[in-house]
């Protein structure tokens, strides 16, 4: 009696394990509750998940590519490693979503809420992140080469070591963001909110930088870099009022060389007054 029960409830765990063998590619599930669904691993290619709700769903190495998943509810849902390529996000809410190291490669996220989501090491490159709110996100080695990011929220983001190259990022708020050791060369940054970013280490050459408030010097081998609060030199990140305090405990990783001190300085003073003459033309 034993054993028959033991093949019934073997028999009864199959179609579960077999799950990720159906194909359900172009498959209309269109408003569907699929909440805390386990999904992983299943091919759902170009279907139709708009406004479904896949909240806490499983959804690991599940192939997603060209889905149409607008407005629809992924909060809190498992995406790591998943296919979204070409994916239509519009408006979805992934908030505190796992989508690290997932493939959104030409995604359309615009106005997806994406707050507290794990996407560090994801592919974003040439994705759609107009006005998205991606705060407090980890993009940590995220991919967002190309990226269109018009006012889009990300603010106290940590997008360190991040490739942002070539991005497109005009009105996007960067306050409190970590940019440590970003990749931003070629990135249009104009009139991009950054009073309180983490610029160490950073690279901004031939960045568009208009209407930021932030101004880059290169003294060889090091560069400064001064938002409207901050000033990263290196490693170090100081307010203002501590420049004139600290400044030379910055550039002890300069060997103490005096004359670099002194051109560092007067490079600082000279930025000090551009910024001062850039928030002043812009309050009138």
């Amino acid at each position: 009696m034993a054993k028959k029960y033991e093949e019934s409830a073997n028999h009864e765990e199959e179609p579960e394990k077999e799950l990720s063998k159906v194909d359900l590619r172009e498959v209309k599930l269109c408003g569907a509750d699929l909440c805390k669904a386990d999904l992983s691993k299943v091919d759902l290619s170009e279907a139709n998940l708009c406004m479904a709700d896949l909240s806490e769903a499983d959804l690991s190495k599940t192939s997603l590519r060209e889905a149409d998943l607008g407005r629809a509810n992924l909060y809190r849902a498992n995406l790591r490693g998943a296919d979204l390529c070409g994916a239509d996000l519009r408006e979805a809410d992934l908030n505190n979503a796992k989508l690290n190291k997932a493939n959104l490669c030409g995604a359309d996220l615009c106005r997806a809420d994406l707050c507290y989501a794990d996407l560090s090491m994801a592919d974003l490159r040439g994705a759609d992140l107009s006005k998205a709110n991606m705060s407090d996100a980890d993009l940590r080695e995220a991919n967002m080469q190309g990226a269109i990011m018009h006012h889009t929220n990300l603010s106290n983001a940590n997008l360190s070591n991040a490739n942002l190259r070539e991005a497109d990022m005009p009105h996007a708020d960067l306050n409190g963001a970590i940019l440590y050791h970003a990749d931003l060369r070629n990135t249009n940054l104009c009139e991009a909110n950054m009073p309180h970013t983490d610029l160490r280490w950073v690279s901004l050459f031939e960045a568009c930088l208009a209407g930021t408030g932030v101004i880059q010097i290169t003294v060889h081998p090091w560069t400064m870099t001064l938002t409207s609060t901050h000033v990263n030199v290196g490693c170090m990140r100081l307010r203002h009022e501590d420049v004139e305090e600290r400044l030379d405990t910055v550039l002890a990783d300069l060997e103490r060389h005096e004359a670099w001190f002194e051109q560092y300085l007067a490079l600082y003073h000279v930025a000090r007054e551009v910024l001062k003459m850039q928030q002043e033309a812009a309050d009138e």
